[in-house]
């Protein structure tokens, strides 16, 4: 496939359960240089590790804009979101060494409890310019060392927005 750049917007479908055939894909599109993906409010998705996987495939890749948020739910901690892991995900951003610009919003994944694999790829990702990270409203989280670990390391960091606003369980920022 010679596609380089695609928008995909499923915002909103409930009954949403799996992305693990779009991963899939996706992997096929090695020509890829543009992602920009919205899985926003899809509150029955559990897992998005194929789609991780897939990411990794994608070697061209410059830009990747990932919606994960789940901000329009009343009771974040009720369960709306059931997301508990994005350690494929981060794994495989490590793959991706051309990424330029990445927007990960995973606002309101209140059953998150980690985002150090995630952390471990970003150091990884020495042509990194712009990082939108928004993990607002993760209440699980308890720590983000890997990720302060991995922002020290992007030398070509010039733009940075990080949002930790109601990770009511976070003890610490030391890294």
């Amino acid at each position: 496939q010679q596609l380089q750049e695609l928008h995909l917007n499923l915002r909103g479908c409930g009954n949403l359960t799996s992305v693990d055939e779009l991963g899939k894909a996706l992997a096929a599109l090695q020509q890829l240089q543009q992602l920009h993906l919205n899985l926003s409010l899809c509150e029955n998705l559990t897992s998005v590790d194929e789609l991780g996987k897939a990411l990794a495939a994608l070697q061209q890749l410059q830009q990747l804009h990932l919606n994960l948020i789940w901000s329009l739910c009343e009771n974040l901690t009720g369960g709306c979101f059931n997301l508990t892991s994005v350690d494929e995900l981060g794994k495989a951003l490590a793959a991706l060494q051309q990424l330029q610009q990445l927007h990960l919003d995973l606002n309101g994944c209140g059953k998150l409890t980690s985002v150090d694999e995630l952390g471990k790829a970003l150091a990884a990702l020495q042509q990194l310019q712009q990082l939108h990270l928004d993990l607002g409203g993760c209440f699980n989280l308890t720590s983000v060392d890997e990720l302060g670990k991995a922002l020290a390391a992007l030398q070509q960091l010039q733009q940075l927005h990080l949002n930790l606003s109601l990770c009511e369980n976070l003890t610490s920022v030391d890294e």
